[in-house]
C-alpha cells in the first residue's frame, strides 16, 4: 500500500506545485507574522508606529482619486474628509461615509507581496524592478476596487455589501497573479 501511494505522488509528480508549496508556506509565514505584529506590537518597531505615513499615503490618494471618478461622472457632490482616523469618501446627498480604514487600503497586501518577493527565489536585479512594477499594479487595483465599491456605495449599499465581501479576494487573487508572473517569466532569467 505504502508503495502504491508512492508511486503515484511520483506518478502525479507533486514538484509541479514546488512553487505553489513556497508561495502557501510564505504566504502563511508572513500572514501569521503580520498577526503577530497587529496583536503585540500594535503596528510598532521600537516603540514606533511605522504603518502611519504609508497608510496616511494609501487612504488619501485612493480617497482623492475616488472623489474625482464621482465627481468627472456627476455622481455625486462628494468630498474626502478625514474621520475616525482615516480618509473617507462623504457623501453629503445620502448623508453616508465610506471609509477607508487600515485593512481596506491595501498596505497588508502591498507588503506582504514586498516581503515575499525579497524572500522568494531570483535574480535581484529583477526584484529592483519588478516589486515596485508589482506595488503600482496593485496600488492601481486597489484604487480601481475602491472605485467601484464608492459607486456600489452611492447607488445601492446592498450591492456594495456583496462586492465589499469580495474584494479581498479579488485583491488577494491579484498578489497572486502578479506572484505568477514572476515565477513564469522572471524568477530564473539573469
Amino acid at each position: 500500500m505504502k508503495n502504491k501511494i508512492i508511486s503515484q505522488i511520483k506518478q502525479f509528480k507533486i514538484s509541479l506545485f514546488k512553487d505553489e508549496l513556497i508561495f502557501l508556506g510564505l504566504l502563511l509565514a508572513l500572514h501569521i507574522a503580520w498577526k503577530t505584529w497587529d496583536v503585540y506590537f500594535h503596528y510598532k518597531i521600537f516603540g514606533v508606529y511605522v504603518l502611519g505615513p504609508l497608510v496616511a499615503f494609501l487612504q488619501k490618494s485612493i480617497t482623492e482619486i475616488t472623489v474625482f471618478f464621482l465627481q468627472l461622472f456627476d455622481v455625486s457632490n462628494a468630498s474626502v474628509i478625514f474621520y475616525k482616523n482615516a480618509y473617507t469618501v462623504y457623501y453629503p446627498e445620502i448623508k453616508g461615509a465610506l471609509i477607508l480604514t487600515l485593512m481596506c487600503s491595501g498596505v497588508k497586501q502591498l507588503l506582504v507581496f514586498t516581503l515575499l518577493m525579497i524572500c522568494y527565489p531570483g535574480s535581484l536585479k529583477n526584484k529592483l524592478w519588478f516589486i515596485p512594477t508589482g506595488i503600482v499594479f496593485l496600488y492601481i487595483i486597489r484604487t480601481l476596487i475602491f472605485i467601484i465599491l464608492a459607486f456600489a456605495f452611492y447607488y445601492n449599499i446592498d450591492l456594495f455589501r456583496v462586492l465589499h465581501g469580495g474584494s479581498k479576494y479579488v485583491y488577494w487573487g491579484t498578489v497572486f497573479f502578479v506572484w505568477v508572473v514572476w515565477v513564469r517569466y522572471f524568477k530564473n532569467k539573469k
